[in-house]
């Protein structure tokens, strides 16, 4: 009977993973292979400290406390039309009682749902406003990031999308500089 001799393959295996990994390495010292560039930002610092978010912020409030105004003054009416109904109601035959109850009635309810439209009014504006924003940060951070070679740039939230980074890696005050700089027209 005949044995067949087999290879070392183990020896073979070895010689190729060492000829790779020098492969690899001089690819790298010589720069034909490219680390990646990642970055990250702190998602709420950059949105809440953008100077755009403020002004929009401060825009909607003032829009806000227009609308806050005529529901007060439209509350007061109401209240006022009450207490003169209250304090004339003893003079009043039955026919006009009702007929200003029906009319106080209707006042109510329009104050009410005028009230209730200007709230879902401004959930809607708050939310263009908020998108908007975004939209102009995640722009910028798209340009920011071409021009300085980052090849990502992640995003913390309080939901925990990232865990962890090394604090060389977070570019939140130097993306924050340029994107108010950019805001303001500087950059």
């Amino acid at each position: 009977m005949m044995t067949r001799k087999f290879p070392n393959y183990i020896g073979v295996l070895n010689l190729i993973l060492s000829a790779a990994v020098l492969v690899i390495l001089a690819l790298i010292i010589s720069g034909t292979i490219e680390t990646q560039r990642i970055r990250y930002v702190r998602s709420s610092d950059l949105v809440y400290n953008y100077a755009g978010m403020n002004e929009a912020q401060n825009s909607f409030n003032r829009k806000k406390a227009g609308w806050q105004a005529r529901i007060d003054t439209l509350k007061a009416e109401y209240e006022a039309e009450w207490s003169r109904y209250i304090q004339q109601v003893e003079n009043l035959s039955e026919q006009k009682r009702t007929e200003k109850e029906k009319s106080l009635a209707i006042q109510r309810e329009r104050v009410l749902d005028y009230s209730q439209n200007l709230a879902k009014r401004s959930q809607e504006e708050e939310q263009v406003m908020l998108e908007g924003v975004l939209n102009q940060i995640n722009s910028f951070t798209r340009s920011y990031a071409i021009e300085k070679g980052y090849d990502l740039v992640y995003g913390t939230t309080s939901g925990g999308s990232l865990l962890y980074g090394k604090e060389s890696l977070d570019i939140t005050d130097e993306l924050l500089a340029a994107l108010n700089k950019h805001y303001r027209g500087e950059y």
